[in-house]
């Protein structure tokens, strides 16, 4: 064989290996940690563990990650898990911390880590048992204790209690026992009805049904006389 064949064979065989090589996975390595939750509470089914390996040095984006994963879990915590990572990517000299929380099935969390927890580097463990508080949910708005309602027109107050609906038109002022409802919320005492339902209301008098009111839940609303 030539000198020159032999030296492109030589070549191309140390390409075909570099690339082959680079083709190759790095192997990972894996973190164990546990989970558990602070109220005790039994982790429904249909949950899922979020956990991120998070680099905490100055500058660095506070959602970046450098490894992550997700978990199925359900039942009595503590959970174990493991968290694979590169472990060619973590410097000696940086900060690195675990985070985790736990969502329902839709991602509503449910229960998290308020601060990452600091491992691998620095002196820093290199195994962690996180406890993940529960997330408070955002407040409903409190209800509105004050209406004005206009019916085709016919415009009036109404201030509700947990019992009645105090119903202020213009000429006369009824009070309105609560009702059952299938939904929404019903007033009524066998004469006059008032039917609630979002922004959307129902209102009947002896005299006459209004089928297309409207809500207007301003606080201290006054009849329009």
């Amino acid at each position: 064989m030539p000198r020159l064949v032999r030296t492109l064979a030589a070549a191309l065989l140390a390409v075909a290996a570099i690339a082959s090589a680079e083709a190759r996975p790095s192997r990972l390595s894996m973190f164990p940690g546990t989970v558990a939750v602070t109220d005790g509470t039994v982790i429904p089914p249909g949950s899922i563990l979020r956990v991120n390996l998070h680099d905490l040095s100055p500058g660095i984006a506070k959602d970046a990650a450098v490894a992550k994963q997700t978990y199925d879990i359900e039942g009595k915590t503590p959970i174990r898990f493991e968290l694979p990572y590169n472990g060619s990517l973590i410097e000696p000299s940086r900060l690195y911390g675990i985070a985790a929380v736990i969502t329902d099935s839709r991602g509503r969390a449910l229960w998290e880590t308020r601060v990452p927890i600091r491992v691998l580097t620095l002196g820093n463990q290199d195994k962690v048992d996180l406890v993940l508080r529960p997330v408070e949910q955002p407040k409903a708005p409190p209800e509105p204790t004050s209406l004005a309602l206009d019916c085709d027109g016919l415009r009036f107050h109404v201030d509700l209690s947990p019992t009645s609906a105090t119903v202020v038109l213009p000429d006369a002022k009824v009070v309105l026992p609560k009702t059952e409802a299938a939904a929404g919320k019903r007033y009524s005492d066998g004469t006059t009805t008032l039917a609630l339902s979002g922004s959307a209301a129902y209102f009947q008098t002896s005299r006459k049904a209004y089928r297309n009111c409207k809500v207007d839940p301003e606080p201290g609303a006054k009849p329009k006389r």
